[in-house]
């Protein structure tokens, strides 16, 4: 499939990414025990697909046992190597503007238990840091993940915006105070798309305001 959709019809990786989850997202179980498996499996197809040399490398090949052990090998082992290699900020630098419309934002959607100030979310986005101590505190993770998402989607922040909230210790969960990783951003996110939610078109008109303030102010 990503030799059909990526090589030979030139559509863009991370549209092909984002279609092959959200394509697979909705399945015909009803218990929460297959819900949650499910979440799982795209969740770890979804980190599989953020390394797209991993996939071109593999793409060719005849699926035999031995291939199959070695892509795992590769993913498992080889790519964490490259974490060191990851940014460990947002890779963004918002301006006053900019900053006052995402707070905005935060305290309407609700994001955070906290009431954040401006001088808070420039020190999240801007500095990778947190004014809250020891860090902010998710009110619900789907939606924290479905926002940062959109930003990413919308070239705001990094595209391994789920690695820096882990490794900058950002952020924690609203019921057990466990900071949030990389992997549980990726299962709320998977779980957010997967139902109808008004908050999400609410999320989606909030970032296009940041975006729009970015592209206006210059960032």
């Amino acid at each position: 499939m990503y030799r059909l959709v990526v090589i030979d019809y030139n559509i863009h990786y991370q549209s092909f990414a984002d279609d092959f989850i959200n394509s697979r997202i909705h399945h015909d179980s009803t218990d929460a025990e297959s819900k949650n498996d499910h979440a799982v499996i795209i969740g770890r197809i979804q980190k599989l697909l953020q390394y797209e040399e991993l996939i071109k490398k593999y793409c060719n090949r005849p699926l035999t046992d031995e291939n199959f052990i070695s892509c795992m090998y590769d993913l498992m082992v080889n790519t964490k190597q490259t974490t060191s290699y990851l940014s460990h900020n947002f890779q963004c630098h918002f301006n006053r503007k900019t900053i006052n419309v995402i707070t905005e934002a935060v305290n309407a959607i609700g994001l955070f238990k906290e009431e954040v100030k401006p001088m808070d979310m420039e020190r999240f986005f801007n500095e990778c840091k947190s004014n809250i101590v020891p860090a902010f505190h998710s009110r619900n993770n789907q939606h924290i993940a479905y926002f940062l998402n959109q930003m990413d989607s919308y070239g705001l922040i990094s595209r391994n915006y789920q690695y820096v909230i882990e490794v900058n210790k950002l952020i924690l969960g609203p019921k057990n105070g466990k900071l949030l990783t990389a992997h549980s951003l990726t299962c709320a996110l998977s779980q957010i798309n997967a139902v109808n939610n008004p908050i999400k078109t609410m999320i989606e008109e909030w970032v296009k305001k940041i975006k729009y303030s970015s592209l206006e102010n210059g960032i």
